[in-house]
C-alpha cells in the first residue's frame, strides 16, 4: 500500500501545479489507498441485464443478448446470474466454465452449487477466489501447472507468448510431439485454451490482429501464487518479503533491486532448482549459479550485472534448456556457452552483443534463437538444423550466409536484416536457400542501408 501511495505522490509532483488543469485515473483493489489519495470512487457491480449480456454472449454468441436461447437452461442461468452479483471477472469465468460444458443441465447447476452464497450479498474476495479456484481445479493437469508457472512473473507484466510457450517447453509441461505438430505449436494450443478459459488475459499486436502477449489478472495472480506457495512450485524472493523457508527450492522468483542481498544459498537447498527468473535485478547472482545442478531455465529481465561479475560459470549449467539475457548487462556471450549441449532457446534481444562466439554452432538442440538486429552470427550457421525460429539475422554481400541458411529446413519463422551490396547477386542467392525451406509459416526482410534489387522474388 505505500508503495502504491508513493507512486501517486511522484506522479502528482510531476504535474502542474494548477490543479483544474489534470485529472488522474488510478485503479486500486485496497480502498485505503484511494481513500488516502482521495476522490475515491467505489465502483459498482453490473446491473442484471448487463450482467446477462455479458454471460450470454460469452458464451453463445448470439444476437440475442437478454434471453437464454435454450429455456431448459434459463432458470439456472438466473441463478448464477444472482450469484454471480455482476462481478465483470466472475461473470466471464464462469461463462468460460459453461461454454466448455456444453448446454448439459445438470453440469450447468453443478457449476452453479459450486460458487457458494457469498457473492449475491455483496461483493465478497474470498467467495471470488473460490470461483476462481474451481476455474482452477477444473482444468487438466497440463494445464494447471502451465498456469501455475505464470507466477514467476510480476504484477501487471506483458508476457511474450513466445516467451512463455519455449519457457513451458524447457520445463518439460509440453512433452509429446503428435503428427503434424511440434511442440511449439502444442505448446501455444496450451496458451490459446488458458485465454479461452479467461484465466489469461490476450494482448495483441498493433494491428489487433494477432496475440503476441498476455496478461495475467491481479485475482488470478494473487490465486496463483498462493497455489504455487502451498505446493513449493515457486519461491519468491525479494526485498520486502519472500517465501524461502521452503526446505527445497524448484523455481525461484527473484524480484527488485537486492544489490545488498546476497542470495541466501546456505538456508535454501538449492539441488532441486529448476528455473531461476529474476527481474530489475543488481545482485552477483552469478556466483550461486554453481549451485543450481539441475538448472533448466535462466531469465534474467533487465538485470544488472556488477563488473566483477560476467557469465563465465554459465557453461557449467549442462542441464539448460533456456538461456534468457533480455536487455540484461553483460560484456558478451562466453565461449563455454557451447558446453550447453541441451540449449534449446538463446534469447539474446537486448543485450546488444557485437557478434555470437563461434561455438554457438555447438548448440545443436537449439531451436529458437533470438537476437539484436545487427548481432553477428558466426560461420556454421548451418549446423543449427534444429532451428524452428531465428531472428533477427544479419546478412551483409560479405557474409557466406545465405549459402548455410538452406540447411535450416526446420524453420517456421525468420526474420532477417538484409545490408545489400552492389553486386546483385545477394537477393538471388537469398531466394535460392528460402525456396528451400518447406515449413516458413512467418518471414519478415529488412533492408537496411541501400537498395535491393527484388527481381528475382
Amino acid at each position: 500500500m505505500r508503495a502504491g501511495i508513493a507512486l501517486l505522490l511522484m506522479i502528482r509532483c510531476a504535474l502542474p501545479d494548477d490543479i483544474c488543469a489534470y485529472i488522474i485515473i488510478t485503479t486500486t483493489r485496497i480502498f485505503k489507498v484511494a481513500e488516502q489519495v482521495g476522490g475515491a470512487y467505489k465502483m459498482r457491480p453490473l446491473c442484471l441485464d448487463s450482467s446477462r449480456k455479458l454471460l450470454y454472449k460469452r458464451i453463445f454468441s448470439n444476437d440475442e443478448k437478454y434471453k437464454c436461447p435454450d429455456e431448459h437452461l434459463a432458470e439456472v442461468s438466473d441463478m448464477i446470474l444472482k450469484k454471480c452479483a455482476g462481478v465483470p471477472l466472475v461473470l466471464i469465468t464462469i461463462a468460460s466454465l459453461l461454454a466448455n460444458r456444453g448446454r448439459n443441465k445438470m453440469e450447468w447447476y453443478e457449476v452453479c452449487n459450486s460458487i457458494g452464497t457469498g457473492l449475491e450479498y455483496g461483493l465478497d474476495i474470498e467467495n471470488m477466489r473460490k470461483i476462481l479456484a474451481y476455474s482452477y481445479y477444473d482444468l487438466p493437469s497440463h494445464l494447471r501447472t502451465c498456469l501455475l508457472y505464470l507466477s514467476v512473473f510480476p504484477e501487471d507484466y506483458i508476457i511474450a507468448k513466445f516467451r512463455l510457450i519455449w519457457m513451458w517447453i524447457a520445463e518439460g509441461f509440453v512433452q509429446h510431439e503428435v503428427q503434424g505438430k511440434g511442440l511449439y505449436e502444442i505448446g501455444e494450443c496450451y496458451f490459446n485454451e488458458l485465454i479461452n478459459k479467461s484465466l489469461i488475459q490476450p494482448v495483441y499486436d498493433r494491428h489487433d490482429a494477432i496475440i503476441e502477449a498476455c496478461r495475467v489478472h491481479d485475482m488470478v495472480l494473487d490465486l496463483v501464487r498462493s497455489i504455487s506457495s502451498e505446493e513449493n512450485f515457486v519461491t519468491m524472493l525479494n526485498n520486502e518479503h519472500s517465501t524461502f523457508q521452503a526446505k527445497k527450492v524448484r523455481r525461484l522468483l527473484l524480484q527488485s533491486n537486492m544489490v545488498d542481498h546476497d542470495i541466501p544459498c546456505a538456508s535454501m537447498s538449492m539441488q532441486q532448482v529448476r528455473s531461476v527468473v529474476a527481474f530489475s535485478l543488481a545482485s552477483n547472482l552469478m556466483l550461486a549459479l554453481g549451485s543450481f545442478r539441475v538448472l533448466r531455465v535462466l531469465y534474467l529481465g533487465n538485470c544488472y550485472l556488477p563488473q566483477d561479475c560476467d557469465l563465465k560459470h554459465i557453461g557449467n549449467l549442462v542441464h539448460l534448456r533456456y538461456l534468457g539475457l533480455g536487455k540484461t548487462s553483460c560484456a558478451q556471450l562466453p565461449d563455454d556457452v557451447g558446453n550447453l549441449r541441451y540449449l534449446q532457446t538463446l534469447d539474446l534481444v537486448g543485450t546488444h552483443f557485437g557478434s555470437l562466439p563461434s561455438t554457438v554452432v555447438q548448440l545443436r538442440h537449439l531451436k529458437f534463437l533470438c537476437i539484436d538486429q545487427h548481432t553477428i552470427v558466426p560461420k556454421g550457421i548451418g549446423r543449427l538444423t534444429s532451428l524452428e525460429d531465428l531472428s533477427t539475422l544479419y546478412i551483409c554481400d560479405s557474409t557466406n550466409i545465405t549459402e548455410e541458411l538452406c540447411h535450416l529446413t526446420e524453420l517456421r519463422v525468420l526474420e532477417i536484416t538484409l545490408l545489400p551490396g552492389g553486386n546483385g547477386t545477394l537477393g538471388k542467392s537469398l531466394v535460392m536457400s528460402l525456396c528451400k525451406l518447406k515449413k516458413m509459416q512467418s518471414l519478415t526482410i529488412w533492408v537496411s542501408g541501400g537498395e535491393c534489387n527484388f527481381d528475382a522474388w
